[in-house]
């Protein structure tokens, strides 16, 4: 607890945040898409495409700290 660093958070918790967000975002979008929110199929449609953006934002996640970690060395 040295003060150094600030609010910084571990990849895994910014990928888990992103992946709550991107979950948020893709159920407004399949609500917006079929006018009405069906629940079960919901869940059937998109696991496959959440478990990706999971990833994806996993991904994004370590590439950010990476460019971070390069802009405060330089």
């Amino acid at each position: 607890m040295s003060g150094k660093g600030g609010s910084r958070r571990s990849p895994l918790v910014s990928a888990l945040l992103f992946a709550i967000l991107y979950l948020a975002i893709s159920s407004a979008f399949y609500r917006i898409y079929h006018g009405r929110f069906y629940f079960e199929n919901f869940y059937l449609f998109n696991w496959f495409e959440f478990a990706l953006g999971a990833i994806v934002m996993a991904v994004a996640a370590g590439l950010q700290e990476v460019i971070r970690n390069r802009i405060g060395r330089s």
